[in-house]
Protein backbone atom coordinates (compact mmCIF):
# COMPACT_ATOMS: atom_id res chain seq x y z
CA UNK A 1 0.00 0.00 0.00
CA UNK A 2 1.35 3.42 -0.92
CA UNK A 3 1.06 5.91 1.93
CA UNK A 4 0.88 9.64 1.25
CA UNK A 5 2.59 11.83 3.83
CA UNK A 6 3.26 14.91 1.70
CA UNK A 7 1.08 16.99 -0.54
CA UNK A 8 3.61 16.61 -3.33
CA UNK A 9 2.82 12.88 -3.37
CA UNK A 10 -0.86 13.72 -3.57
CA UNK A 11 -0.33 15.83 -6.67
CA UNK A 12 1.85 13.25 -8.35
CA UNK A 13 -0.86 10.64 -8.00
CA UNK A 14 -3.44 13.06 -9.35
CA UNK A 15 -1.83 12.28 -12.67
CA UNK A 16 -3.68 8.99 -12.77
CA UNK A 17 -7.16 10.05 -11.69
CA UNK A 18 -8.71 10.28 -15.12
CA UNK A 19 -6.89 7.18 -16.25
CA UNK A 20 -8.80 5.19 -13.66
CA UNK A 21 -5.96 2.71 -13.24
CA UNK A 22 -5.14 3.14 -9.55
CA UNK A 23 -6.79 0.45 -7.37
CA UNK A 24 -8.19 1.35 -3.95
CA UNK A 25 -5.64 -0.91 -2.24
CA UNK A 26 -2.81 1.34 -3.45
CA UNK A 27 -4.48 4.73 -3.13
CA UNK A 28 -4.95 5.69 0.49
CA UNK A 29 -3.70 8.73 2.36
CA UNK A 30 -2.10 8.76 5.78
CA UNK A 31 -4.31 9.99 8.59
CA UNK A 32 -7.18 11.21 6.42
CA UNK A 33 -10.25 9.96 4.63
CA UNK A 34 -9.60 12.14 1.61
CA UNK A 35 -7.41 9.51 -0.01
CA UNK A 36 -10.05 6.83 0.46
CA UNK A 37 -12.69 9.06 -1.10
CA UNK A 38 -10.68 9.81 -4.19
CA UNK A 39 -9.63 6.17 -4.53
CA UNK A 40 -13.24 5.08 -4.51
CA UNK A 41 -14.07 7.79 -7.04
CA UNK A 42 -11.33 6.54 -9.31
CA UNK A 43 -12.42 2.93 -8.86
CA UNK A 44 -16.04 3.73 -9.73
CA UNK A 45 -14.91 5.30 -12.98
CA UNK A 46 -12.52 2.41 -13.71
CA UNK A 47 -11.95 2.38 -17.48
CA UNK A 48 -15.26 4.09 -18.12
CA UNK A 49 -15.39 7.06 -20.47
CA UNK A 50 -16.86 9.24 -17.72
CA UNK A 51 -13.61 10.09 -15.96
CA UNK A 52 -14.87 13.63 -15.57
CA UNK A 53 -16.99 12.39 -12.67
CA UNK A 54 -13.93 10.94 -10.96
CA UNK A 55 -12.17 14.28 -11.02
CA UNK A 56 -15.28 16.03 -9.69
CA UNK A 57 -15.38 13.66 -6.72
CA UNK A 58 -11.65 14.17 -6.19
CA UNK A 59 -11.89 17.96 -5.97
CA UNK A 60 -12.07 18.08 -2.19
CA UNK A 61 -9.01 15.87 -1.93
CA UNK A 62 -6.61 17.39 -4.44
CA UNK A 63 -7.71 20.98 -3.88
CA UNK A 64 -6.17 21.29 -0.38
CA UNK A 65 -2.96 19.69 -1.63
CA UNK A 66 -2.54 22.36 -4.28
CA UNK A 67 -3.37 25.12 -1.79
CA UNK A 68 -0.96 23.83 0.85
CA UNK A 69 1.91 23.60 -1.58
CA UNK A 70 1.32 27.10 -2.88
CA UNK A 71 1.08 28.63 0.58
CA UNK A 72 4.50 27.63 1.85
CA UNK A 73 4.38 24.10 3.23
CA UNK A 74 7.58 22.12 3.69
CA UNK A 75 7.22 20.91 0.11
CA UNK A 76 6.43 24.30 -1.36
CA UNK A 77 9.38 24.17 -3.71
CA UNK A 78 8.27 20.78 -5.05
CA UNK A 79 4.72 21.99 -5.31
CA UNK A 80 5.76 25.06 -7.26
CA UNK A 81 7.38 22.84 -9.84
CA UNK A 82 4.49 20.39 -9.89
CA UNK A 83 2.08 23.19 -10.64
CA UNK A 84 4.03 23.66 -13.86
CA UNK A 85 5.22 20.14 -14.54
CA UNK A 86 2.56 17.63 -13.47
CA UNK A 87 -0.86 17.61 -15.10
CA UNK A 88 -3.51 17.39 -12.40
CA UNK A 89 -6.80 16.65 -14.20
CA UNK A 90 -9.14 18.51 -11.86
CA UNK A 91 -12.61 19.36 -13.08
CA UNK A 92 -11.62 19.75 -16.71
CA UNK A 93 -14.62 18.82 -18.88
CA UNK A 94 -13.77 17.45 -22.27
CA UNK A 95 -15.53 15.67 -25.09
CA UNK A 96 -12.43 13.51 -25.47
CA UNK A 97 -11.77 12.31 -21.95
CA UNK A 98 -8.86 10.08 -22.89
CA UNK A 99 -6.31 11.27 -25.37
CA UNK A 100 -2.84 12.58 -25.71
CA UNK A 101 -3.60 15.22 -28.29
CA UNK A 102 -4.03 18.04 -25.79
CA UNK A 103 -0.99 20.24 -25.26
CA UNK A 104 -2.48 22.73 -22.81
CA UNK A 105 0.16 24.55 -20.81
CA UNK A 106 0.04 24.78 -17.06
CA UNK A 107 -0.16 28.09 -15.22
CA UNK A 108 -0.02 29.16 -11.60
CA UNK A 109 -3.67 30.19 -11.71
CA UNK A 110 -5.02 26.98 -13.24
CA UNK A 111 -4.11 23.40 -12.47
CA UNK A 112 -7.15 22.01 -14.28
CA UNK A 113 -5.41 20.65 -17.32
CA UNK A 114 -5.49 17.33 -19.11
CA UNK A 115 -2.36 15.22 -19.59
CA UNK A 116 -0.86 15.33 -23.07
CA UNK A 117 -0.39 11.58 -22.92
CA UNK A 118 -2.93 8.80 -22.59
CA UNK A 119 -3.72 6.54 -19.64
CA UNK A 120 -3.95 3.08 -21.20
CA UNK A 121 -5.85 0.32 -19.44
CA UNK A 122 -4.11 -2.96 -18.52
CA UNK A 123 -6.28 -4.75 -21.07
CA UNK A 124 -5.07 -2.43 -23.84
CA UNK A 125 -1.44 -3.07 -22.90
CA UNK A 126 -1.92 -6.83 -22.66
CA UNK A 127 -3.73 -7.00 -25.98
CA UNK A 128 -1.16 -4.84 -27.79
CA UNK A 129 1.78 -6.88 -26.50
CA UNK A 130 -0.01 -10.21 -27.02
CA UNK A 131 0.15 -10.77 -23.27
CA UNK A 132 3.82 -9.73 -23.21
CA UNK A 133 4.89 -12.14 -25.90
CA UNK A 134 8.60 -12.86 -26.27
CA UNK A 135 8.20 -12.47 -30.03
CA UNK A 136 7.41 -8.76 -29.56
CA UNK A 137 10.19 -8.04 -27.08
CA UNK A 138 12.89 -5.81 -28.58
CA UNK A 139 14.91 -5.00 -25.48
CA UNK A 140 15.69 -6.18 -21.97
CA UNK A 141 17.91 -4.95 -19.16
CA UNK A 142 18.07 -4.03 -15.51
CA UNK A 143 15.30 -1.48 -16.08
CA UNK A 144 12.81 -4.04 -17.43
CA UNK A 145 11.57 -5.14 -20.83
CA UNK A 146 10.59 -3.27 -24.00
CA UNK A 147 8.00 -4.48 -26.51
CA UNK A 148 7.28 -3.23 -30.00
CA UNK A 149 3.56 -3.16 -30.77
CA UNK A 150 0.70 -0.97 -31.98
CA UNK A 151 -1.61 1.18 -29.86
CA UNK A 152 -4.21 3.51 -31.36
CA UNK A 153 -2.77 2.67 -34.79
CA UNK A 154 0.67 3.97 -33.82
CA UNK A 155 3.88 1.96 -33.76
CA UNK A 156 5.05 2.23 -30.16
CA UNK A 157 7.62 0.86 -27.74
CA UNK A 158 6.16 -0.24 -24.41
CA UNK A 159 8.65 -0.29 -21.52
CA UNK A 160 7.62 -2.38 -18.51
CA UNK A 161 9.66 -1.47 -15.44
CA UNK A 162 10.92 -4.41 -13.39
CA UNK A 163 11.40 -2.50 -10.15
CA UNK A 164 8.00 -2.47 -8.41
CA UNK A 165 9.40 -0.99 -5.19
CA UNK A 166 9.62 2.58 -3.97
CA UNK A 167 12.63 3.47 -6.12
CA UNK A 168 10.94 2.09 -9.22
CA UNK A 169 7.85 4.12 -8.42
CA UNK A 170 9.89 7.30 -8.02
CA UNK A 171 11.61 6.78 -11.36
CA UNK A 172 8.28 5.99 -13.05
CA UNK A 173 6.70 9.19 -11.75
CA UNK A 174 9.80 11.26 -12.52
CA UNK A 175 9.80 10.05 -16.12
CA UNK A 176 6.17 11.15 -16.55
CA UNK A 177 6.76 14.45 -14.78
CA UNK A 178 9.72 15.43 -16.94
CA UNK A 179 8.37 14.29 -20.30
CA UNK A 180 5.05 16.05 -19.67
CA UNK A 181 6.83 19.35 -19.13
CA UNK A 182 9.79 19.01 -21.48
CA UNK A 183 8.99 18.96 -25.19
CA UNK A 184 11.87 19.04 -27.65
CA UNK A 185 12.64 17.38 -30.97
CA UNK A 186 15.64 15.60 -29.44
CA UNK A 187 13.78 14.22 -26.40
CA UNK A 188 11.81 10.97 -26.52
CA UNK A 189 8.05 11.44 -26.88
CA UNK A 190 5.95 9.82 -24.14
CA UNK A 191 2.61 8.77 -25.62
CA UNK A 192 0.98 7.02 -22.68
CA UNK A 193 1.23 5.14 -19.39
CA UNK A 194 -0.36 2.26 -17.51
CA UNK A 195 0.16 2.25 -13.77
CA UNK A 196 -0.75 -1.38 -13.08
CA UNK A 197 2.16 -2.65 -15.15
CA UNK A 198 4.39 0.38 -14.52
CA UNK A 199 4.30 0.75 -18.28
CA UNK A 200 5.60 3.72 -20.28
CA UNK A 201 4.50 3.95 -23.91
CA UNK A 202 6.92 5.76 -26.21
CA UNK A 203 7.10 6.53 -29.89
CA UNK A 204 8.84 3.67 -31.68
CA UNK A 205 12.32 4.51 -32.95
CA UNK A 206 13.48 2.13 -35.69
CA UNK A 207 17.24 2.46 -35.18
CA UNK A 208 17.26 1.54 -31.50
CA UNK A 209 19.96 2.81 -29.18
CA UNK A 210 23.26 4.43 -30.06
CA UNK A 211 24.93 1.68 -28.02
CA UNK A 212 23.49 -1.04 -30.25
CA UNK A 213 24.27 0.83 -33.46
CA UNK A 214 27.90 1.35 -32.47
CA UNK A 215 28.20 -2.33 -31.63
CA UNK A 216 26.19 -4.01 -34.39
CA UNK A 217 26.07 -1.54 -37.31
CA UNK A 218 29.08 0.77 -37.05
CA UNK A 219 29.48 1.12 -40.82
CA UNK A 220 26.09 2.80 -41.08
CA UNK A 221 27.32 5.51 -38.73
CA UNK A 222 29.45 7.58 -41.07
CA UNK A 223 31.51 10.44 -39.64
CA UNK A 224 28.89 12.86 -40.91
CA UNK A 225 26.16 10.94 -39.06
CA UNK A 226 28.26 10.67 -35.91
CA UNK A 227 28.99 14.39 -35.93
CA UNK A 228 25.29 15.15 -36.24
CA UNK A 229 24.48 12.73 -33.40
CA UNK A 230 26.93 14.53 -31.11
CA UNK A 231 25.46 17.89 -32.09
CA UNK A 232 21.90 16.74 -31.36
CA UNK A 233 22.88 15.28 -27.99
CA UNK A 234 24.41 18.65 -27.12
CA UNK A 235 21.24 20.38 -28.28
CA UNK A 236 19.10 18.21 -25.99
CA UNK A 237 21.36 18.83 -22.99
CA UNK A 238 21.44 22.56 -23.63
CA UNK A 239 17.64 22.56 -23.63
CA UNK A 240 17.50 20.71 -20.29
CA UNK A 241 20.18 22.83 -18.62
CA UNK A 242 18.59 26.07 -19.82
CA UNK A 243 15.23 25.20 -18.27
CA UNK A 244 13.91 27.89 -15.94
CA UNK A 245 13.36 28.45 -13.12
CA UNK A 246 15.16 25.16 -12.41
CA UNK A 247 17.80 23.58 -14.66
CA UNK A 248 17.38 19.88 -15.24
CA UNK A 249 20.27 17.42 -15.05
CA UNK A 250 19.69 14.13 -16.87
CA UNK A 251 22.03 12.24 -14.57
CA UNK A 252 22.39 9.06 -16.63
CA UNK A 253 23.64 10.08 -20.07
CA UNK A 254 25.25 7.19 -21.96
CA UNK A 255 24.97 5.63 -25.45
CA UNK A 256 22.31 3.20 -24.24
CA UNK A 257 20.01 6.12 -23.35
CA UNK A 258 20.51 7.88 -26.68
CA UNK A 259 17.87 6.48 -29.02
CA UNK A 260 17.92 6.94 -32.78
CA UNK A 261 14.90 7.49 -34.98
CA UNK A 262 14.63 7.66 -38.75
CA UNK A 263 17.82 9.01 -40.37
CA UNK A 264 19.52 8.49 -36.99
CA UNK A 265 17.82 11.48 -35.39
CA UNK A 266 18.68 11.64 -31.70
CA UNK A 267 16.02 11.14 -29.03
CA UNK A 268 17.39 11.38 -25.51
CA UNK A 269 15.59 8.91 -23.21
CA UNK A 270 15.40 7.50 -19.67
CA UNK A 271 14.65 10.42 -17.37
CA UNK A 272 13.96 8.36 -14.26
CA UNK A 273 17.16 9.53 -12.56
CA UNK A 274 17.12 13.17 -13.64
CA UNK A 275 16.98 15.99 -11.10
CA UNK A 276 15.77 19.56 -11.01
CA UNK A 277 18.33 21.84 -9.40
CA UNK A 278 17.62 24.75 -7.08
CA UNK A 279 20.06 27.63 -6.69
CA UNK A 280 21.74 27.99 -3.31
CA UNK A 281 21.32 31.27 -1.44
CA UNK A 282 25.05 31.70 -0.77
CA UNK A 283 26.55 30.09 -3.83
CA UNK A 284 26.30 30.39 -7.57
CA UNK A 285 26.67 26.62 -7.86
CA UNK A 286 23.51 24.65 -8.34
CA UNK A 287 23.10 21.91 -5.78
CA UNK A 288 20.66 19.61 -4.09
CA UNK A 289 20.85 16.87 -1.48
CA UNK A 290 19.01 14.09 -3.27
CA UNK A 291 21.11 11.12 -4.38
CA UNK A 292 21.88 10.99 -8.08
CA UNK A 293 22.66 7.61 -9.56
CA UNK A 294 24.32 6.87 -12.85
CA UNK A 295 26.11 4.22 -14.87
CA UNK A 296 29.63 3.06 -14.09
CA UNK A 297 32.16 4.72 -16.36
CA UNK A 298 29.90 7.68 -17.11
CA UNK A 299 29.57 9.24 -13.64
CA UNK A 300 31.37 12.53 -13.03
CA UNK A 301 34.23 11.94 -10.53
CA UNK A 302 33.73 15.45 -9.13
CA UNK A 303 30.20 14.49 -8.14
CA UNK A 304 31.41 11.28 -6.50
CA UNK A 305 33.91 13.30 -4.48
CA UNK A 306 31.79 16.29 -3.50
CA UNK A 307 28.20 15.14 -3.78
CA UNK A 308 27.38 18.43 -5.49
CA UNK A 309 25.25 18.09 -8.60
CA UNK A 310 25.77 20.58 -11.40
CA UNK A 311 25.10 20.49 -15.15
CA UNK A 312 28.74 19.42 -15.33
CA UNK A 313 27.56 15.93 -14.37
CA UNK A 314 25.99 15.66 -17.81
CA UNK A 315 28.94 17.36 -19.51
CA UNK A 316 31.31 14.71 -18.17
CA UNK A 317 28.99 11.92 -19.35
CA UNK A 318 28.76 13.66 -22.71
CA UNK A 319 32.55 13.62 -23.04
CA UNK A 320 32.68 9.89 -22.32
CA UNK A 321 29.88 9.32 -24.83
CA UNK A 322 31.65 11.35 -27.51
CA UNK A 323 34.81 9.29 -27.01
CA UNK A 324 32.81 6.11 -27.56
CA UNK A 325 31.18 7.58 -30.68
Amino acid sequence: MIMFEQDSDVLRWGLHLLGGDVPISEFRATGTQRGVAVAEASERSHYSEDRWQASVLAQDWLGPAVTNLRSGSRDAEVGKRLNHAVPVPLLQPSNTTRGYGSTSRRSEEHTRVKPSFKAFSPKEIQYATNNFSQSLMIGQGGYGKVYKCQLDNWDVAVKILDDQGDQGLKEYIKEMEVLEEMRHENLINLMGTCFKFRALVYEYLPNGSLEDCLKDRPRELTWEVRTRIVYEICTALRFLHANRPEPLVHGDLKPHNVLLGANFKVKLADFGLCRYLTQGENSKAFHQTMHVSGSAGYIDPDYLGSGIVTPGVDVYSLGKTVVKI
